[in-house]
C-alpha cells in the first residue's frame, strides 16, 4: 500500500489517497471521487501536467482572494478572483473537454465562504451555463459530487441570507422598539419638564402671593400709621378747635356779658332820664319808651327780677305821664 497525492476533481486541491483503493475523499472539500475512473478518464500526462499547473495558479489566486476577504468587500473590485477567472477563460480554450475548468469557472466569488457572505441580494450565484457544461463533461461518479457541492453552497448561502434577513428584522424591530422607547423617554422628559415648569410657576406664584401679602401688611401698617397720625392730628386739631371754641365762647360770653352790662346800663340810664325828664314833653316819654323797648328785647337783662320789675314800673309810669300830658295838650287844643 502506498499513499500518493492526487488532485481533487472538485476543488483541485492535493489530497493524500491510498492507491490500493478504488475511491477516495478529498481532505479539503470532502468530495468523493473514483480513483480508477480518474485514471481511465485522465488526459495525457503532458496536458494533465500543464492543466494541473494552471489550476494550481487558479487555486492560488482563489485562496489569496479568500485571504484578502474580497467576498466581504462588495464595493471594491475582486482583483485576485478576476485573475483566476481570466486564467479559467483561457483554459476553456485550451481544454474545452475538461469538466474541472468549467466547474471552477462556474464558482462565484463567495463559493468557499457562503456562511459569511455579504451578498444578501444573491448577486453571486453559480453560473448555470458553466455548471451544466461541467456536469455534461464530468464522469458519472463526479456528477453527484458536483450537484451536491452546488446544493451545499446554495443551501449555506440561502441560510446565511435568511439569517441575515431575520437579523435585519430583529434589528428593525429593535430599532422600532428603541425609537419607541426614545420617544417615550422624550415624552416623559417633556412631561417632566412641563411639570417642573408648572411647579416653578406655582412656586413663583406662591412667592409673589406671599410678597404681595407682606406688601399688603406693610401698606396696611402704613395706612394704620397714617390713620393714627391723622387721628392724632385730627384730635390735636379738634383739641385746638375746641380750645379756640372755648376761647371764643369765653370771649363771646365776656362780650355778651359786656353787652348785657351795656344794655342794662342803657336801661337804667334811659329810665333815670325818663324819670328826670318826665315833666318834659319832648324827652321824658321817648326815653322811657326806648327803655321799655330794651327791656322787651332783652328779657334776661337785668338778671335780677326785682330790678327788672322796678325798671318796668318806673318806665311805664313815665309813659303814662307822657301820655297824660299828650292828652291834656290835645284836648286843650280842641277846647
Amino acid at each position: 500500500m502506498a499513499i500518493v497525492q492526487m488532485k481533487c476533481p472538485v476543488c483541485g486541491k492535493d489530497t493524500p489517497v491510498n492507491d490500493e483503493r478504488s475511491f477516495a475523499f478529498c481532505s479539503e472539500c470532502g468530495s468523493r471521487f473514483d480513483l480508477e475512473q480518474r485514471i481511465d478518464n485522465s488526459i495525457s500526462p503532458s496536458n494533465d501536467e500543464m492543466l494541473t499547473k494552471k489550476l494550481e495558479e487558479v487555486y492560488f489566486y482563489i485562496k489569496l482572494s479568500g485571504e484578502k476577504q474580497e467576498d466581504q468587500n462588495l464595493n471594491s473590485e475582486p482583483t485576485f478572483y478576476e485573475k483566476a477567472q481570466d486564467i479559467l477563460v483561457q483554459l476553456v480554450q485550451e481544454f474545452p473537454d475538461d469538466y474541472r475548468v468549467y466547474w471552477e469557472l462556474s464558482k462565484p466569488l463567495d463559493f468557499n465562504n457562503p456562511e459569511n457572505t455579504k451578498d444578501y441580494n444573491n448577486v453571486f450565484t453559480i453560473g448555470d451555463h458553466n455548471f451544466n457544461r461541467a456536469l455534461d463533461l464530468a464522469p458519472i461518479e463526479m456528477k453527484r459530487t458536483l450537484i451536491d457541492a452546488k446544493d451545499n453552497y446554495e443551501n449555506k448561502k440561502n441560510k446565511a441570507v435568511q439569517d441575515y434577513r431575520e437579523r435585519l428584522k430583529i434589528q428593525e424591530a429593535q430599532a422600532i422598539k428603541e425609537q419607541a422607547e426614545r420617544e417615550e423617554a422624550n415624552r416623559q422628559k417633556e412631561e417632566a419638564e412641563r411639570e417642573e415648569a408648572r411647579r416653578r410657576r406655582e412656586l413663583e406664584f406662591q412667592k409673589d402671593l406671599a410678597e404681595n401679602e407682606v406688601k399688603a401688611e406693610e401698606v396696611k401698617a402704613e395706612e394704620s400709621s397714617y390713620e393714627e397720625i391723622e387721628a392724632t392730628t385730627s384730635l390735636a386739631q379738634n383739641n385746638e378747635t375746641m380750645t379756640k371754641n372755648v376761647a371764643n365762647k369765653s370771649v363771646n360770653v365776656e362780650n355778651k356779658r359786656k353787652d348785657k352790662k351795656s344794655i342794662q346800663n342803657k336801661m337804667i340810664i334811659f329810665t333815670v332820664l325818663g324819670l328826670i325828664l318826665s315833666a318834659t314833653f319832648i324827652f321824658g316819654g321817648p326815653c322811657s319808651i326806648y327803655a321799655l323797648y330794651l327791656l322787651n328785647k332783652n328779657k334776661d337783662i337785668p338778671s335780677k327780677n326785682g330790678i327788672r320789675i322796678l325798671l318796668y314800673i318806673l318806665n311805664i309810669l313815665v309813659v303814662f305821664i307822657f301820655a297824660f300830658i299828650v292828652l291834656v295838650l290835645f284836648f286843650s287844643a280842641l277846647g
